[in-house]
């Protein structure tokens, strides 16, 4: 099986169902506006694989309260 290593630009946009994201650990970057305007989204767990975060990832997630950035992340956009 293949593993996913990107989430990428706009992949979840809008998404209004979406509350919650545990990114698995095969992911490395996430995405320009990968959650942009996911309103009701509420926490995110990103895992130590993940060393990229691309500008405007979670604007607009206006009930967005726990976000876990580990130190692995060493570029996050806007």
């Amino acid at each position: 099986p293949k593993s996913v290593n990107y989430i990428g630009q706009c992949a979840f946009f809008q998404c209004k169902s979406l509350t919650s994201v545990n990114i698995p650990s095969s992911v490395t970057e996430i995405g320009e506006s990968a959650f942009k305007y996911c309103k009701s989204l509420t926490s995110v767990n990103i895992p130590s694989s993940v060393t990229k975060i691309y500008s405007s990832t979670f604007s607009g997630c206006s009930s967005l309260t726990s976000v876990n950035i580990p130190s692995s992340v060493t570029e996050i956009g806007n």
